[in-house]
């Protein structure tokens, strides 16, 4: 089999979609009833273990070793790893605006330049995976088994992984008891999240 065929293989055998654990759906909900606590639980604790896992990989700057990470440097200006993961999303919302403003974004935007997390900034960088969340990885009894979408990646703190994963299992949850489903409880997952960092 070529390498793809295998992996695919691999997943196929997990016997999980990724699609399949969310907060709003799959394994989760069955046939209306959610899944036991201690199910939720073992998801959310080995779900929080994945970027911590990533931030672990060593940074080797080299261009010519195999190992590099190097291409995962974002090319934007900017002192420290955080402020360039910054200035490039102030770009990409720039290019996507069109050159219009957005009130909420041009606040947030004043908003973290004035409180700036120097804390966050000081430490060393980390590779991150940069769009951690449960909806993006694939799972066999609550458990990882492989983490998708990587287009996000880069060198930043390792709080921009937490606070991405907390933001969006909030943002999903959210949405789960709108529709009046019972969804999971983020409190475990932001506390451990927090714990982490």
């Amino acid at each position: 089999h070529a390498p793809e065929a295998r992996f695919t293989d691999f997943l196929g055998r997990c016997g999980q979609q990724r699609r399949g654990v969310h907060v709003a759906g799959g394994e989760l909900l069955s046939g209306g009833l959610t899944a036991h606590e201690n199910d939720q639980r073992r998801l959310q604790d080995s779900s929080v273990d994945v970027p911590a896992e990533i931030h672990r990989i060593p940074l080797e700057h080299s261009p010519d070793s195999v190992q590099s990470t190097a291409f995962l440097e974002l090319d934007e200006p900017g002192e420290t790893a955080l402020r360039r993961h910054f200035n490039h999303w102030v770009g990409y919302e720039r290019w996507a605006c069109s050159g219009h403003s957005v009130g909420l974004l041009d606040r947030t935007r004043e908003w973290l330049e004035a409180d700036w997390p120097t804390r966050a900034d000081e430490q060393e960088p980390v590779v991150s995976w940069g769009d951690a969340r449960i909806g993006n990885m694939m799972y066999r009894d609550f458990t990882p088994v492989a983490v998708l979408d990587w287009e996000m990646a880069g060198i930043a703190p390792r709080e921009v992984d937490l606070g991405w994963m907390c933001f969006l299992h909030t943002f999903f949850q959210d949405i789960t008891v709108d529709l009046g489903l019972p969804g999971m409880d983020g409190l475990r997952l932001c506390s451990k999240l927090r714990r982490e960092a």
